[in-house]
């Protein structure tokens, strides 16, 4: 960016007051005081940015990407978009005087940045309206004479505290309104920008001493919505499924006064797979109306790979299903092919109070775009929601029921457990998971086909099954927001969410009339994420033994004080339930007297020897993982016992290739293992107060 960039716009953007750039603020004071061209001066600033340190450096890194990202694609637009609703005469000449993109974005940065941040929200959301993982679209029904709508009609305040109440957010939230014009793509709409605190995570922060401290803060998160009134559509794009919802739902009942109860938000989807099949469309039953015929006139397939297309586009005097039984070997070509990009539907309807035919053409393309979308004609376009539905092909938005929630919770807690964004279709049907539920609630969105090979001239052959070839985009945010919901419903205090890392604290429940922590953690099963948290949770044993809920059952038993439970083992199906309380109170019970550790010193090994709970009166259990370690602490305990002298470093590292005993332990796990131990010189270690 540098090297593009004018001279006195990097200076006005670089040294801005804001404390990200303080550092970068003085490098480029420093090189524009020096007697240098204008290359001169860039050359100098690449040099000395580049030898900050990363954590000065990084945050000005990103505020350049950002600019960047205005001067590319729809960028530029966006901003001019927003420059012009929001800047006054004046300002806005100065704006269309900066020489170029970047210049106009760095100017906006360094002047009015929440016009640029608000730009930066404005391109994304055009960007993102074909992703769905960040972008959903619900169709909400208003009064024909209600359908003209200007952003000045928006109580932001009235909003911002509806929303602010269902995402549980203490603080105030911010807004940016702005009405949108008619262009060729889009109808006229209006944005709204949302801004409200996220969920509370911490970092651990290094001192100028070496000291380690833990800081807690509310990372600012957003939602973008745009509303367009002529086709009574809302889309929003926000990172957790959760809060595109929870925008959507407030917006409709708040600003637009819709009944929620009555007439929920339809979220829609398209899937266009059962084209695969057949191609053969049902004259379906729509009250009202009557249908008359309905043919497939245009069908695009993906084949050998996604970027390789198979169109067929029929005329109005042939049918698709003569065609394609005629030319394209039924069984060959539908068999292999990796999926349906695009269909054009023909269908011929009359009202039950027309006198005249109608014919209505829905074109649906990559899953999350249709035609109907942009039908004006209301009775039209719920006509043909629904000839849609009864062909399966439109899926609207269907959540989970507490009875779907508690079957599911064994698959939702695997599936967040392993932290991957895509799935094969084999994962589910490998352990007799349907996955039409998953899909309808948003958990998982069928993302490609995977090609296969399979020997043509045997029709006796089958290959793997259209779901099996599926890969699945895996929505990880939504499943934790539905498992958090789970735990939450048996807590008797609902705490707001502490994270560290992937471990959750989220309130307590009762068990035996005791308060008992519940905590949400992944990655037990490896020893830096097991360190991590069993800091994590040593720095809240103030509130004595919990649970943890994890999604895997291959999982220690415990972690800290604290007992282990997977999921899955205490779901249930039982109705308006998720988890059965009876089966985690056993469990936590089972547990607890392992977790509070004995009376005596004492070293428990599992089978194997590869981990070990060291238990010291008075202390809290130390776990340890790894052969090496469990062996050093079997002498250290042997000493400790016979009142021995202790023992030298030599022997605790014999069965590892580490120089000493703290490197041996690692330094990830030292800060708690070095409670324990003390040294006594020359390279001896004991346990602690023995």
């Amino acid at each position: 960016m540098i090297e593009d960039a004018p001279i006195g716009h990097l200076k006005d953007f670089l040294c801005q007051s804001d404390e990200n750039f303080e550092a970068a603020a003085k490098v480029t004071d420093a090189a524009l005081q020096a007697d240098l061209d204008d290359e001169g001066i860039k050359t100098r600033l690449l040099q000395d940015l580049n030898e900050l340190p990363k954590e000065l450096l990084q945050p000005v890194e990103v505020e350049c990407q950002r600019a960047l990202g205005l001067t590319e694609a729809k960028g530029p637009s966006a901003l001019q978009e927003i420059a012009e609703r929001n800047l006054d005469n004046e300002e806005h000449e100065e704006f269309e005087a900066q020489p170029g993109d970047l210049a106009k974005a760095l100017w906006a940065h360094a002047r009015h940045r929440k016009i640029f941040d608000d730009a930066v929200s404005y391109k994304n959301i055009r960007s993102w309206r074909n992703a769905g993982r960040l972008f959903a679209a619900f169709s909400v029904d208003r009064d024909p004479e209600a359908l003209r709508f200007a952003a000045s009609e928006i109580d932001t305040d009235k909003l911002g505290t509806a929303i602010g109440k269902r995402l549980k957010s203490s603080r105030k939230l911010s807004f940016s309104v702005i009405d949108l014009p008619k262009v060729p793509e889009y109808p006229a709409s209006v944005l709204v920008i949302v801004r409200f605190a996220g969920q509370q995570t911490s970092v651990a922060t290094h001192g100028e001493h070496g000291e380690r401290r833990l800081m807690y803060y509310l990372p600012q998160d957003e939602a973008v919505l745009i509303y367009t009134p002529s086709l009574e559509r809302i889309e929003v794009a926000a990172t957790r499924a959760a809060v595109r919802r929870a925008v959507a739902d407030c917006f409709a009942v708040e600003t637009l006064g819709h009944d929620l109860s009555s007439r929920p938000l339809v979220e829609e989807s398209y899937d266009t797979s059962r084209f695969l099949k057949t191609v053969e469309l049902s004259l379906p039953d729509v009250p009202g109306c009557t249908v008359l015929s309905a043919k497939l006139t245009e069908l695009e397939l993906r084949i050998a790979d996604w970027n390789t297309k198979l169109g067929v586009k029929v005329s109005a005097k042939l049918d698709m299903e003569d065609v394609v039984e005629r030319y394209l070997a039924p069984g060959k070509v539908f068999r292999l092919a990796l999926g349906v990009s695009k269909v054009l539907l023909q269908i011929c309807f009359q009202g039950q109070h027309d006198a005249k035919e109608q014919i209505l053409e829905i074109a649906i393309s990559d899953g999350n775009s249709c035609s109907l979308n942009s039908e004006r004609d209301p009775g039209r376009r719920e006509f043909g929601r629904r000839v849609l539905e009864a062909w399966s092909i439109m899926r609207v938005f269907r959540d989970l029921t507490e009875e779907e929630v508690g079957a599911f919770i064994p698959i939702m807690a695997e599936l967040w457990e392993l932290d991957e964004k895509v799935q094969k279709g084999t994962f589910f049907t490998s352990r007799g998971i349907k996955t039409e539920l998953l899909e309808r609630a948003s958990l998982i969105k069928r993302k490609e086909v995977e090609p296969v090979v399979i020997e043509d001239d045997d029709p006796e052959v089958e290959g793997p099954s259209n779901v099996d070839r599926t890969v699945f985009a895996v929505d990880l945010d939504w499943i934790q927001e539905r498992l958090i919901t789970a735990v939450k419903s048996i807590l008797q205090t609902v705490t707001p969410d502490d994270t560290f890392g992937s471990a959750i604290l989220l309130g307590l429940t009762k068990i035996d009339e005791q308060e008992v922590p519940c905590y949400l953690a992944r990655g037990l099963g490896e020893l830096k994420t097991f360190s991590r948290i069993d800091e994590f949770l040593r720095a809240r044993s103030v509130l004595g033994p919990g649970i943890v809920f994890t999604g895997t059952v291959v999982a220690p038993r415990l972690v800290g004080a604290n007992v282990i439970v997977p999921l899955s083992a205490v779901s249930s199906v039982e109705p308006q339930i998720s988890i059965d309380r009876d089966a985690l109170a056993i469990a936590f019970r089972a547990g607890r007297s392992l977790a509070l550790g004995a009376g005596t010193l004492e070293l428990v090994v599992e089978e194997g020897g590869e981990a070990a709970r060291l238990h010291v009166p008075g202390r809290p259990p130390l776990d340890l993982i790894g052969e090496p370690s469990v062996q050093a602490f079997r002498l250290l305990v042997a000493a400790a016992k016979l009142g021995a002298p202790p023992v030298k470093a030599g022997d605790l590292i014999a069965s590892s290739s580490s120089a000493g005993f703290q490197q041996m332990i690692g330094s990830t796990r030292w800060p708690v293992v070095e409670g324990y131990v003390e040294q006594v010189p020359p390279r001896r270690w004991k346990l602690k107060g023995y």
